[in-house]
């Protein structure tokens, strides 16, 4: 099971980042749905920060540890 979830993984990435490289995250955090996930995203230059949860997680308390992290 565990090396499904790894392959499966750089396919997510791959696909979040595909559909969020052209937001508005430079000025502000973007908030989106991905496959029953939360995706919070904040481009900073060249820099690409994500956090990803369950979707049951508060989009909020994804945000501000994104922001606190940066």
């Amino acid at each position: 099971m565990n090396g499904r979830l790894n392959s499966a993984k750089p396919a997510f990435e791959k696909f979040v980042f595909t559909k969020t490289h052209k937001t508005n995250a430079r000025t502000e955090v973007e908030i989106a749905m991905f496959e029953n996930n939360v995706v919070v995203c904040r481009f900073v230059q060249d820099l690409h920060f994500f956090v990803a949860e369950g979707h049951d997680e508060s989009e909020l308390a994804l945000a501000t540890a994104l922001v606190s992290s940066i």
